[in-house]
């Protein structure tokens, strides 16, 4: 999506000079606060997602194995649960003191970086003799994951117009899916073909996923060679500038309040889908291969979920699509709760998919619609998903360690109910910036 028409990308004599610049595609009337929709020069918006959907294809690889990968090297539960998520520490430092360095960085640029990075982390995982690098690798992958989605999403704010926000947004999102969908698929089939070949024991299934953890690595790096030679230079209009996040974006009530809603409906799918997907899987019998499958359907239905749950959001507003969605996870989670067998696994696969699709795209729409501009916006998003991700999984950890993987679901339960009351209280924000029509 674009800056408003308050921002950089709506002000001719902050953007029209610089080499690259961002051109309005439909610039306004003197005096029109609405959103313009604008492109960098020289980009076709439909490559840098495409460039972008084959990054998030390497960097999703690993995410069925990251917490089965852990407890074959020696992790307990609770300790897998946090591994999962310990990137998102070095993603929370990034952004406390580079928020305004991240989304201004030549897009281009991030991507390479941030692709080649996350190659080097996932085959030093792969490498990794016991946990200390294992948890060395995942730190240095939020490093780089930090990059192409703070671009990915920066970039979105750039493109979309008056009125299309949470479609926008959608778009991002399902290019990041179409990666949740593939990346899995690919390892199911490293993942399987190993077990053919070397046997289905624990020695051989911790080597299979050493070796689906080496074939990200590679992903990884051949994108980050796509990205340099088939994107142009992306610059931004603004000079990076470090510093913490400024106050203004913590300012108001109801911003307050879009940002927990947004920040934990984001958590609710790195807390079912990294963690306790994984360890439902295994304990139903599903396998390493079952695991991959299973998240692939997941995957899947998100992508339909993301189109179709940001097109609503637009439509209806922001609220009713929320709540819908809030309610379709609690009911999934119960059922995952009483203990399901493979089949009823995967149908919980698919229904999560599209309910947890809802809620990371519209209550990030909600933030957008709050903001002063989408610089604020972007910050704001990224640091209510990174505070939110690491309060969750230190309590999913505890509650893991505590109640079992009973006690992981019944935390999570409560966090879906969170984002509830928060939107109920926050209420509709579609029409909150000017000139946005509904």
């Amino acid at each position: 999506m674009t800056a408003p028409a308050t921002g950089p990308a709506a002000a001719p004599a902050r953007g029209a000079g610089a080499a690259g610049a961002i051109e309005a595609t439909d610039a306004p009337a003197p005096g029109d606060r609405r959103r313009v929709a604008s492109v960098p020069t020289g980009l076709r918006p439909a490559r840098f997602y495409a460039t972008f959907g084959a990054g998030s294809v390497g960097m999703a690889m690993t995410a069925p194995v990251t917490a089965l990968y852990a407890l074959a090297l020696g992790a307990s539960e609770s300790a897998a649960s946090l591994i999962v998520s310990v990137m998102v520490v070095s993603f929370l430092a990034l952004d406390l003191v580079g928020s305004q360095v991240v989304p201004r960085v030549n897009a281009r640029t991030a991507l390479v970086v941030g692709y080649a990075l996350f190659g080097v982390g996932s085959i030093l995982s792969a490498v990794a003799p016991g946990l200390p690098l294992m948890v060395g690798a995942r730190v240095l992958q939020g490093l780089a994951a930090a990059l192409p989605m703070a671009a990915g999403f920066r970039m979105a704010l750039r493109l979309a117009g008056a009125g299309r926000e949470a479609t926008e947004i959608a778009r991002f999102n399902m290019c990041s899916f179409f990666g949740m969908t593939v990346g899995p698929l690919l390892v199911a089939a490293i993942t399987g073909w190993h077990a053919r070949t070397a046997g289905s024991g624990d020695a051989a299934t911790l080597t299979g996923m050493r070796w689906a953890f080496a074939a990200c690595g590679v992903v990884n790096m051949a994108t980050a060679v796509l990205a340099w030679r088939g994107l142009p230079s992306i610059p931004s209009t603004e000079r990076p500038r470090l510093g913490l996040p400024p106050r203004t974006l913590f300012a108001g009530r109801r911003l307050r309040l879009a940002l927990v809603a947004s920040g934990l409906g984001f958590a609710l799918r790195t807390m079912f889908g990294m963690t306790l997907l994984p360890l439902l899987g295994r304990d139903v019998g599903a396998g390493v291969s079952g695991v991959a499958a299973g998240t692939t359907v997941m995957a899947v239905c998100e992508l339909g979920g993301i189109g179709l749950s940001g097109r609503l959001g637009d439509r209806h507003g922001r609220r009713p699509v929320v709540l819908v969605a809030t309610a379709a996870t609690a009911a999934g989670l119960s059922v995952a709760i009483v203990g399901p067998g493979v089949a009823v696994y995967f149908a919980l696969c698919a229904a999560m998919g599209v309910s947890l699709a809802t809620l990371r795209v519209v209550p990030a729409a909600m933030i957008v619609d709050l903001a002063d501009d989408d610089e604020s916006a972007s910050i704001g998003w990224r640091l209510s998903c990174d505070v939110s991700t690491l309060v969750t999984a230190v309590a999913m950890s505890f509650a893991i360690g505590a109640g079992g993987l009973r006690g992981g679901f019944v935390v999570t339960v409560a966090v879906t109910a969170g984002v509830a009351a928060l939107t109920l209280v926050l209420g509709e924000t579609r029409r909150h910036r000017a000139g946005v029509v509904a």
